[in-house]
């Protein structure tokens, strides 16, 4: 039995990349449940500060432990979309979870 995904879970998740119709696996943070998607932001391992809105997590801290992490991380706030729940890998499962969401909700919500 898989874990329920909720906001602050960490999952794999197909993007497309704007410029084409081909597709990457990348972790990204649910910032919002819908019935049938996602309100996800990219975690992505280019270091985006300085140059867009985002957090940086190092992968053996905390944080970045509990969102199961492979290399610290960057969780790009301008790369935030709606995803169909179709798109995330199976198993639906989340890899970790995010204990700094609402910080991180605030955060966008000041942007």
């Amino acid at each position: 039995m898989s874990e329920e995904i909720k906001q602050g879970s960490v999952v794999i998740v197909a993007f497309k990349y704007q410029e084409s119709n081909q597709v990457k696996k990348r972790p990204a943070l649910v910032l919002e449940v819908f019935p049938k998607s996602y309100y996800l932001c990219q975690i992505t391992s280019t270091d985006g500060r300085g140059k867009r809105p985002g957090k940086w997590i190092e992968k053996d801290s905390d944080v970045g432990q509990e969102m199961g992490l492979l290399n610290s991380s960057y969780i790009n706030y301008v790369q935030a979309k709606e995803v169909m729940k179709t798109m995330v890998f199976i198993p639906p499962s989340p890899v970790g979870y995010c204990f700094l969401i609402n910080q991180i909700l605030q955060e966008i919500d000041d942007l």
